[in-house]
């Protein structure tokens, strides 16, 4: 869902006069002593719970525990819950049932600084107001006090979620200093060379330099932010906030994510990554693979060498990859550029002999969804699926040659049924193959793919925080429960029918005007 690397900006609450409103209720706090890192060496496993557009896992903050079920998002950088607040303040987007934290005399452990900072974030769903804390949080059986680093949700007005949303535990990429320093001073000095694009790149700096304030002080003025009387009480003044990642909080270095269908609970693993030979990552921002090309061809056989799009050919003078995939957890699809989407259907409609014949003999992207959606159609116990062809994305480490891997249609095609007018229910499948709202095209990696849960369906996701490396290894996803047994993720007997849909998809939100 996944991302927060939009603009992000921090603004400190100032009482005024005396008066109290909700947010200046905030600045109550309880007196709570700091505790160290009390985790386990080795591994933990929590559970993954299917919500539809999502997978949720079991966070606590506080002491006691007040706990949660939250977003398990590679695409985001912070823990986020809801605060009781919101649910007592009209229009703040929260209901009074809602499941929400309370700190102040609830959790000996809270607190929050003397000047309440509220940091506003944008997300695929929309964007929400948080008050920045501190508590103690724990995953599993790693427990951790996050100074400044639990975000409680204030305001979710604008947020777009269909049913419940308990909040986030974000697993990006850390922000390596080195690196986002570089790419600072190389805004700086484009912006020098390029008058006539001043503001744009002074967006993009500001973007960036909300994710590691501290390397810009020398660049950035504070942002103008609204006089007190625009705010109704309280003056606002700037102050930059840098996401604080639970995992590093925690001293975790390693941790792998794979899904399960319907009720069937996948599993987040702690301090352990698959034992598949390890990817480089490329990205600075997030979480990226060099994607070294698409292509279709059945699922018995193997991948295609030619790539419908961003094949090696496709690099440009100063592109360090054609393409590049972002394994985003949080999010629901595959999305890419709208072009190279509609080339992906339209090959995949090649391939697929129904498709071929359905089509005329010109297959299209609107010919391989018509079809689909008419699944009930001709979709068969025997056959199911196994009839339409997989795409296999070509992924290249270092110096070595591309290795390609399969996203079989079980991954990517989800089945609902509609309601006719006649009062009769129809069968009807779609694909999970979606474009952006807006291409996301860099300089150095090119065309930007999100690859969302048909990824996590299909393979184990290691990520290592500290060597910067994913891995992708099918076999089984291992549930956490010894009562429950492993589902393979290469069954082909067990995945000839398509995966029911619920709910809207949970889409990204990235800046597409940043680099990877």
């Amino acid at each position: 869902m996944s991302c927060v690397y939009a603009k992000l900006f921090a603004v400190t609450l100032l009482s005024a006069g005396g008066s109290v409103s909700h947010e200046n209720c905030l600045l109550q706090r309880t007196s709570g002593t700091t505790q160290e890192h009390i985790g386990m060496d080795g591994e933990t496993c929590s559970p993954l719970k299917n919500q539809g557009s999502f997978f949720s896992v079991p966070l606590c903050v506080g002491t006691p525990a007040q706990c949660f079920d939250v977003v398990a998002d590679t695409g985001s950088d912070a823990v986020i819950v809801p605060d009781c607040i919101c649910g007592e303040t009209p229009g703040a987007g929260c209901t009074p049932t809602d499941k929400c934290f309370r700190g102040t005399n609830t959790s000996s452990t809270f607190s929050l600084p003397a000047k309440t900072k509220i940091v506003s974030m944008t997300f695929g769903s929309g964007t929400i107001q948080a008050a920045v804390a501190k508590d103690v949080v724990s995953v599993g059986d790693f427990k951790v006090t996050m100074e400044d680093g639990v975000l409680l949700i204030v305001n979710r007005a604008q947020l777009e979620i269909p049913g419940a949303f308990e909040g986030i535990l974000g697993l990006g990429i850390p922000k390596d200093k080195a690196v986002m320093a570089s790419l600072i001073q190389g805004l700086v000095h484009a912006a020098n060379h390029a008058p006539g694009d001043q503001d744009v790149f002074d967006d993009q700096l500001r973007t960036i330099c909300s994710l590691m304030p501290t390397l810009c002080d020398h660049y950035l003025p504070l942002p103008h932010h609204p006089s007190p009387a625009q705010h109704g009480g309280g003056d606002r003044v700037s102050d930059p906030y840098e996401t604080k990642l639970f995992l590093q909080q925690a001293k975790v270095d390693r941790f792998s994510m794979c899904f399960r269908d319907g009720a069937q609970t996948g599993a987040l693993r702690l301090g352990r990554l698959p034992t598949s030979s390890p990817l480089q990552n490329i990205g600075k921002l997030h979480w990226g693979l060099n994607f070294q090309g698409l292509s279709v061809g059945a699922h018995t056989a193997p991948a295609p060498a030619e790539t419908i799009f961003c094949g090696p050919e496709t690099m440009k003078e100063g592109m360090e990859t054609p393409c590049a995939i972002i394994p985003d957890s949080g999010t629901t699809l595959l999305t890419g550029p709208a072009e190279q989407v509609s080339a992906l259907e339209a090959g995949i409609c090649s391939k697929w002999e129904r498709c071929q014949t359905s089509s005329g003999g010109i297959p299209s992207s609107v010919a391989f969804r018509k079809l689909l959606f008419a699944c009930g159609q001709w979709l068969t116990k025997e056959n199911g699926l196994l009839e339409i062809p997989s795409m296999f994305f070509h992924v290249k480490s270092g110096p070595g040659m591309p290795e390609a891997f399969e996203l079989t249609a079980w991954a990517w095609v989800t089945e609902t049924t509609m309601r006719l007018s006649d009062g009769s229910a129809e069968k009807v499948c779609q694909s999970s193959i979606g474009s952006l709202k807006q291409d996301y095209i860099t300089q150095k990696n090119g065309p930007v793919w999100i690859f969302g849960h048909p990824l996590f369906y299909e393979y184990n996701i290691g990520y290592d925080l500290s060597t910067k490396q994913i891995s992708l290894q099918r076999g089984q996803c291992e549930p956490c429960s010894t009562g429950a047994g492993p589902v393979s993720l290469n069954d082909e007997g067990g995945r000839r029918w398509p995966r029911a849909s619920h709910g809207e998809p949970r889409v990204p939100h990235y800046d597409v005007n940043l680099p990877l």
